[in-house]
Order: C-alpha cells, then sequence, then structure tokens
C-alpha cells in the first residue's frame, strides 16, 4: 500500500513539474508579422504588422473583397495585450468616412492561445478583442501567412 501512495505521490509531482516547463505564450513572436483573419460580414482580412523609423508599431488592414486598406498604430501594453489606434485610409473602396467613424476609436486586444506546428512556428493565435465603443468581447483567430 505504501508502493502504491508513492507512486501515485510521484506521478502527481511529476506532471506537476512538466506543467510548469510548459513554454510560456511568447506572444512577442506576433508582435509583426504577416497574418489573415476571417470575418463573417467583410471576409478575408490580410494583416501587416511592422515597426517603422520612428519605432512605432504599424498595423495595415487590406479588407480583400472591399478594397479597403487602413492603416493603425499599435501599442503593446504588455507582452500580450496591445492597443489599436487609427491612422489613416490608405484605400477605400467603400466610401464610407473612416477617418470620422475610427478617430476615437481605441481595440483592446489580448492573446490568449498560441498554436504552433511540430517545428515550433507559430501557426494561428487567438484574441479576446474589445474596444471603447462596443465593451462586448469578441474572439478572433490570426493565421500566421508566410506568403505575404
Amino acid at each position: 500500500m505504501k508502493f502504491y501512495i508513492a507512486f501515485i505521490l510521484f506521478c502527481h509531482l511529476s506532471c506537476a513539474s512538466q506543467d510548469s516547463q510548459k513554454p510560456k505564450l511568447a506572444c512577442s513572436d506576433v508582435h509583426a508579422g504577416n497574418f489573415t483573419k476571417m470575418d463573417e460580414i467583410f471576409g478575408i482580412y490580410k494583416i501587416s504588422r511592422t515597426k517603422n523609423d520612428k519605432n512605432q508599431v504599424i498595423q495595415i488592414e487590406e479588407v480583400v473583397k472591399s478594397k479597403l486598406k487602413i492603416e493603425f498604430l499599435v501599442t503593446w501594453t504588455s507582452d500580450c495585450i496591445c492597443e489599436i489606434r487609427f491612422s489613416k485610409v490608405l484605400e477605400n473602396g467603400i466610401g464610407y468616412d473612416f477617418e470620422t467613424m475610427l478617430k476615437d476609436v481605441v481595440r483592446t486586444e489580448k492573446i490568449f492561445e498560441i498554436k504552433r506546428d511540430s517545428t515550433q512556428a507559430i501557426t494561428e493565435y487567438k484574441i479576446k478583442a474589445t474596444s471603447n465603443q462596443n465593451k462586448e468581447e469578441r474572439e478572433e483567430i490570426f493565421t500566421v501567412d508566410s506568403g505575404m
């Protein structure tokens, strides 16, 4: 009986040790790059996130079927949380006044899951997003797009 209890205790401690060794999300791995996401209404978004010469993070979002391309400024408040603010319209195939519609909107995104393939390359990540205009939390999936 003592052996059985010792074995169960060993297994429990071994599993707990392995959990503590799991890699953290490493959200900084997706602070820059090319991504896509699918929206039920607008379809495919192509997203490019880079740093400019002023060391600002710039995000370009292109809604493929609408010929819409908008630039946003991204501020990472922690490794897994960022705030996204409208910067300017680069292409407007819809004709809406996005300068007025988006000028005061702050979107907050929190990364809560990162998926990797067998080589540990990131394949997708999931966020929970809110904005100062819509407090309802929305989950979105971004896929890494290496072909952009």
